[in-house]
Order: C-alpha cells, then sequence, then structure tokens
C-alpha cells in the first residue's frame, strides 16, 4: 500500500510540474507581440559547461545534471518575461528551437518552488525548492537550487517542452542557477 501512495504522489507532482510549465508558456505568450531579440544575446542552449549564473548576466538558465556517466549542463535565455505585481513570475522564449523558461511564483525567500526548462540535444523540465534572491535593480537569482529533472527525447523542434511527452522520461537529481529579471517596481 505504501509503495502504491508513493507512486501516487510522484504522479501528482510529475503532473503538477508539467502543468505548472504549460501554464508559464501559456501565460508567457498572453499579450505578447513578437519582436527581434537584441543582437548581443545567443538564444542557444548548450550542453558545454559554463560559469554559472551571476546576478547582472540575466536572463540565464542553468540546469546540470548527471546524464549517460557524464555532467551535463543545459543552458538557455529566456526573454520574455511576465512579472506579476503579486511576485510570481514566468520567462520564456519566442521560438521553439531554442525553448527555455522559468516559474517562480514568489519573487523572494529560503524555500521558493522554482520550474524550469530548457533544451539541447533534448529537453529538460526541472522542478526544485531553494532559496531565490531579489535584489533592487529586479534581478531575481537562484545558485544550484536542488531538486530534479525530467530528460525528455526532443524529436521535433517544433514543440515546445510542455508539449512533449513525459511517459518515458529519464529522472534525475539537477541543480538550477538562474538570473533572471523582472522590471523593478
Amino acid at each position: 500500500m505504501h509503495r502504491i501512495l508513493d507512486r501516487t504522489a510522484g504522479s501528482r507532482m510529475r503532473a503538477a510540474a508539467l502543468l505548472m510549465v504549460t501554464a508559464a508558456v501559456a501565460v508567457g505568450l498572453v499579450g505578447c507581440t513578437p519582436g527581434p531579440l537584441s543582437d548581443d544575446r545567443s538564444t542557444e542552449p548548450t550542453t558545454q559547461n559554463s560559469p554559472p549564473a551571476q546576478a547582472g548576466e540575466a536572463p540565464t538558465v542553468e540546469i546540470s545534471f548527471e546524464h549517460e556517466g557524464r555532467e551535463v549542463t543545459v543552458t538557455g535565455h529566456p526573454d520574455r518575461p511576465l512579472c506579476q505585481p503579486d511576485g510570481a513570475a514566468q520567462w520564456s522564449t519566442w521560438s521553439a528551437a531554442d525553448d527555455s523558461g522559468a516559474s517562480i511564483p514568489d519573487r523572494a525567500g529560503d524555500d521558493v518552488f522554482v520550474g524550469a526548462w530548457a533544451v539541447s540535444d533534448f529537453a529538460v523540465l526541472f522542478t526544485g525548492k531553494g532559496a531565490v534572491l531579489n535584489e533592487d535593480d529586479g534581478i531575481m537569482f537562484g545558485t544550484e537550487i536542488p531538486g530534479e529533472v525530467l530528460i525528455l527525447e526532443r524529436s521535433s523542434t517544433d514543440l515546445r517542452v510542455a508539449e512533449l511527452d513525459t511517459d518515458d522520461a529519464v529522472r534525475v537529481d539537477a541543480t538550477l542557477t538562474f538570473a533572471l529579471e523582472c522590471a523593478a517596481d
């Protein structure tokens, strides 16, 4: 009976995480008009190790984990913020090909739930809890927030992470480091 409850709780957590990401992508698309990305920012996710995001290097999400015996960091640059007065914030990208984003329900705290996603040769969907700091200039950041990631096969660059099938996803421990910007209140 205990194992059944564990599986049900795990299924609910996965469903809640996927719902959160889907909602964040949908909310991020409402009220936005397309525009060019600035030339000084790369939107290419990478699996190469790179320095952790620091306040001032927004927008960056870096999801790090071990996969098939190697350390992997998938980096994205979600540059479309949707920051609410109540503290909730979401970020996403314009295109599915370089899909990345984050969803943070509270702008600051020691135990904040954070969801994030990014793509490379595969797609990753992170959920975890940790310290989120909010600087006076509107930069929110977190460093090595612990959690787990679903590693998803990415058969098409036309699909966003929220549209991918999670049934066969590989689940591993991961960390999230990010620096994202909301305009100062």
